[in-house]
């Protein structure tokens, strides 16, 4: 599959940029999404790199623009930063899933991981190791990593979600019984 050979419908893309915004506006909110040890997770993010599992390039780079802005915008990160990062996410992780993984549960796993791991590095290397801090390691132990592997819990329950929506439905028609 390449470019544009995605057939899903303008409601499909829709319903799944709603849920996006929605996951995105619960994670900033205060007190929804519990912290754990101080840590909040970014799980639109996951959602966006399952999205762009699922739902191709197009949908991984729009996706990724939209979601980034919105982080950039209470971000502590450089101007774009988020944006940037995420769109390129979006975009790696429908090419690797079209061209070199699969849409299971294991490559999912993998590539939110892996996205994660690799965007609150990049992040602690943007925001904390310019400023010159000397606990600037302790930080990357302390809240970088245990903010991905909290972030990388909700590829379960997304998943599911997406492969749900994301399956074929046969159009049902009454013949069958008149027959």
């Amino acid at each position: 599959m390449g470019f544009g050979e995605h057939k899903r419908s303008y409601i499909y893309y829709s319903v799944m940029s709603i849920v996006i915004a929605v996951i995105f506006l619960l994670q900033t909110s205060t007190g929804i999404i519990p912290t754990v040890f101080g840590v909040k997770p970014n799980p639109a993010f996951i959602m966006l790199i399952l999205f762009a599992m699922f739902g191709g390039e197009w949908a991984g780079i729009l996706g990724g623009l939209a979601l980034g802005a919105a982080t950039d915008v209470i971000s502590a990160a450089p101007d774009g930063f988020n944006a940037l990062f995420m769109m390129l996410a979006g975009l790696v992780s429908a090419l690797l899933s079209i061209y070199l993984f699969n849409r299971r549960l294991p490559a999912a796993m993998v590539l939110t991981g892996l996205g994660a791991a690799v965007y609150y590095f990049v992040l602690w290397l943007v925001t904390v190791v310019p400023q010159g801090y000397s606990g600037a390691g302790l930080y990357l132990v302390r809240y970088s990593l245990p903010q991905a592997i909290y972030s990388f819990l909700f590829v379960f329950p997304f998943w599911w979600l997406l492969d749900f929506a994301s399956r074929p439905r046969k159009k049902r028609n009454n013949r069958g019984l008149l027959e």
